[in-house]
């Protein structure tokens, strides 16, 4: 069954208080919105580490696109 990760879990990982949350974002199970990836790296006071961090982070995970629905 996959899953997908919010952007706060994905920014809270970070943190070594939530170090745990970096198991659940590894499992092969996890995917990431394109639009958690937007909202994440879009973020106005990112540090350089941090932005490293979160950009090894979307380049190993699954991401999942937006697609137009039209009701």
């Amino acid at each position: 069954m996959a899953f997908l990760v919010d952007s706060n879990i994905i920014i809270y990982s970070y943190s070594s208080d939530y170090e745990y949350l970096r198991k659940l974002i590894l499992d092969e199970s996890c995917t990431v919105s394109e639009i958690s990836r937007v909202e994440v790296l879009g973020y106005h006071t990112l540090k350089q580490e941090e932005e490293k961090y979160f950009k090894d982070v979307f380049n190993y995970v699954p991401l999942i696109l937006p697609s137009k629905v039209c009701f």
